[in-house]
């Protein structure tokens, strides 16, 4: 079952007196599918967002400079940049149960009741899957964070599902501490 959580968050005590006219989103991903997804999600929830790929097309996303200058020059005030860091796995072993104590050997109902009321229950092995999304907000103009979060992800069923969950989480969040 998949559980978002928000590990840690900050804001920039300023932060709440900002209002943004426009804001871009940008998912950093090499995963231009994953990338899209993110942004679309994220812009269909907050009414002055774009998705940074309807403007930066290609390698133009990854070069600094060059988005930059396409940002600034669409006149955003905010943006809003998401990315993976971290996806972990962990293993865990729970061991079996058995009761022992004296069974009533003497009877075959005795012992057929004993016996199934402390049959022995084998272990079993849990495989665990944590993504760990940070999101900032900027403010383009100012080229200055005001408000950063780190989520953390339990068992998503599918990529679709963990970014709905994240955006989801980090927008009450926003709208909560007044940012968006």
């Amino acid at each position: 079952m998949q559980s978002t959580k928000m590990t840690a968050v900050w804001s920039d005590p300023a932060a709440g007196s900002i209002r943004f006219n426009k804001i871009v989103v940008a998912f950093q991903s090499s995963d231009e599918v994953l990338r899209r997804n993110a942004e679309v999600t994220f812009v269909k929830r907050v009414p002055k967002a774009t998705a940074a790929y309807t403007l930066l097309a290609g390698n133009t996303v990854q070069d600094r400079d060059k988005a930059k200058a396409i940002v600034e020059k669409a006149g955003f005030d905010g943006a809003v940049v998401m990315r993976i860091v971290r996806q972990d796995k962990e293993t865990v072993y729970s061991p079996g149960t058995s009761w022992w104590g004296t069974a009533p050997y003497g009877s075959m109902w005795g012992y057929w009741g004993y016996g199934w009321g402390t049959a022995y229950q084998p272990g079993y092995i849990t495989n665990d899957t944590y993504v760990t999304i940070e999101t900032n907000v900027y403010s383009v103009k100012d080229d200055k964070l005001l408000w950063a979060s780190r989520s953390e992800s339990a068992n998503p069923e599918t990529v679709t599902k963990l970014i709905e969950k994240v955006i989801s989480t980090n927008i009450k969040e926003m709208k909560k501490r007044k940012i968006l």
